[in-house]
């Protein structure tokens, strides 16, 4: 019985997609994507991985991002949520700042840095930092 199932199910398996129709009909904008070679890229100039830091401390990150084009702006994000966002408003294709990390645990602290040239994404940088 459960093979007869399973054969009239796999008989009509479009059976089980929505219905479209011109009224309900989804469109759909591309995302913008980098050319080949020009997607944005950053470098974390310091600390060095496995630094060790005290629990409420100022963490100075030095971090420079670039791209072919220009960098609009960086994301600092831990854990994929974003911690700060730094605005590159003189629109130059290479971008240096330092991004305060105060980190109020202890533990591991992997701090992620993602550049973007307007919406296109770039190869982000990641730093991983000890606090005790």
């Amino acid at each position: 019985l459960i093979v007869g199932m399973f054969y009239f199910v796999l008989q009509d398996k479009d059976r089980w997609l929505p219905e479209t129709n011109s009224q309900n009909a989804v469109s759909f904008t591309a995302t913008p994507t980098a050319e080949p070679g020009t997607k944005p890229s950053a470098v974390i100039n310091s600390p060095a991985n496995d630094s060790v830091f005290a629990v409420n401390a100022q963490i100075p990150i030095s971090v420079t991002a670039s791209s072919s084009n220009s960098i609009t702006h960086i994301e600092v994000r831990r854990f994929g949520f974003v911690l700060q966002t730094i605005r590159n408003n003189s629109g130059t294709s290479t971008f240096s700042t330092q991004v305060i990390y105060q980190p109020t645990t202890p533990g591991r602290h992997i701090i992620e840095i993602i550049p973007y040239d307007g919406n296109v994404q770039g190869d982000s940088a990641i730093v991983e930092l000890i606090v005790e």
